[in-house]
């Protein structure tokens, strides 16, 4: 029986995820969000193990959730 070699395993990209965001409540909840789902390295830096189409998802939620509060602050 021929030596097979080890079978990879399947692994996932990481994401180096980092923001600026001056705004108060747009910065909690995006901070907020990102802590639910990636491991904080930094105040603002965050590491993501995902598939392409996981992260994908995430980044067009945090867009909409920047939009969505960015539009609520300059109304008050």
């Amino acid at each position: 029986m021929a030596h097979q070699p080890p079978k990879k395993e399947k692994t996932m990209p990481d994401y180096l995820i980092a923001y600026d965001i001056a705004a108060p409540k747009r910065l909690q909840k995006i901070h907020k969000r990102l802590c639910e789902e990636a491991i904080p390295l930094q105040n603002s830096t965050f590491l993501y193990r995902a598939s392409p189409g996981q992260f994908e998802h995430l980044w067009q939620e945090l867009a909409l959730m920047s939009k969505k509060i960015g539009r609520a602050v300059q109304q008050e």
